[in-house]
Order: C-alpha cells, then sequence, then structure tokens
C-alpha cells in the first residue's frame, strides 16, 4: 500500500486557516460588531455570541475541530472506505473558504479567515478536483453537503457548551 501525503494536508490547511481566524477573531469583533449588527439586524445574535467566547473557549472549539478531522484523516489512511468522509470533509471545508468570500463581499472589508481563505482556496479545489478520478461529481457534492451539515451541528454544539461552561472555557 502506498500512503496517500495528500491525506495530511487537510488538517494542514485547516489548522492554518483557523490560526487566523483565532489571532484576529476578538479584536475584529470589537471594532466591527456594531457596524455588522446596525447594518444586519438580523446578525445581531450571532454578533453576539462571537462577543461573549473568549479566545481560550474558541481555541478549545478549534481544538475540537481539529481532533475530528484527524481522526477522520487517520481512519482514512487505515481504512480506504474511510477515504469517502475525507473527501467530504475537504469538500465542506472548501466550502466554508467560500463563505469567507461571500461574508467580505456583504460586509464590504476584511473578516477574520479572508487572507487564508485566499490562499487555501486554490489548492483546496484542486486537490478536490483531484479526487473527481474517484468519485462522481454528485457523490461529491453529497458527501461535502453532508460533512457540512455535521460541521455546523458540531460547531453549534461547541458554541453551547463554550457560552454555558464558563468554569471550563474561560
Amino acid at each position: 500500500m502506498v500512503f496517500d501525503y495528500t491525506l495530511l494536508l487537510l488538517p494542514l490547511l485547516f489548522i492554518v486557516h483557523d490560526f487566523e481566524e483565532m489571532s484576529k477573531r476578538e479584536k475584529w469583533v470589537s471594532l466591527h460588531g456594531d457596524s455588522i449588527k446596525a447594518r444586519f439586524p438580523l446578525m445581531y445574535k450571532t454578533v453576539d455570541l462571537l462577543s461573549a467566547i473568549s479566545s481560550r473557549a474558541f481555541s478549545v472549539i478549534v481544538a475540537e475541530e481539529f481532533v475530528v478531522i484527524s481522526a477522520v484523516v487517520m481512519l482514512s489512511v487505515f481504512k480506504t472506505t474511510f477515504h469517502i468522509l475525507w473527501v467530504g470533509f475537504l469538500g465542506a471545508f472548501t466550502l466554508h473558504l467560500l463563505i469567507h468570500f461571500f461574508q467580505a463581499l456583504m460586509l464590504r472589508g476584511y473578516i477574520p479567515g479572508l487572507i487564508t481563505s485566499v490562499m487555501l482556496f486554490p489548492p483546496a479545489c484542486f486537490i478536490l478536483f483531484m479526487q473527481c478520478d474517484n468519485y462522481s461529481p454528485s457523490t461529491l457534492i453529497g458527501a461535502s453537503m453532508l460533512c457540512l451539515l455535521f460541521a455546523a451541528l458540531n460547531l453549534s454544539v461547541m458554541f453551547y457548551v463554550a457560552t454555558h461552561s464558563k468554569r471550563i472555557l474561560h
């Protein structure tokens, strides 16, 4: 069996991107939160949630996501039947990068994660495109959507824990 080093790129891309988000989020939200709430009233709760979470708690959330992604990579390394799960998470991550572009366009400026989104989107798309030899486009899209749904639910749970476990995470 030949080891596919491409599998290791997912946690690497993820952590590079999330380091930018972790390092910029707190200051950015404090500087722009009020103007976002004024321009986009539906974002009021989201901005308040992002303001309420400490950098430490956000780091714990990122660490938990990293563990999940690393587990997916390990499963894919040792059992090739899990490779589609890796592809789905790569697709979900690539969609996450794309979401940052739309957020920046909507807000007409920088948002945490934008710089690494610009840098990482092309290689993520290329790696995903390379998977077209192994999977049909509908399989790639379906796996990506399922993993994106899982990631969104996981983030919701982690944000809930972060806002309700002050003694542990703050």
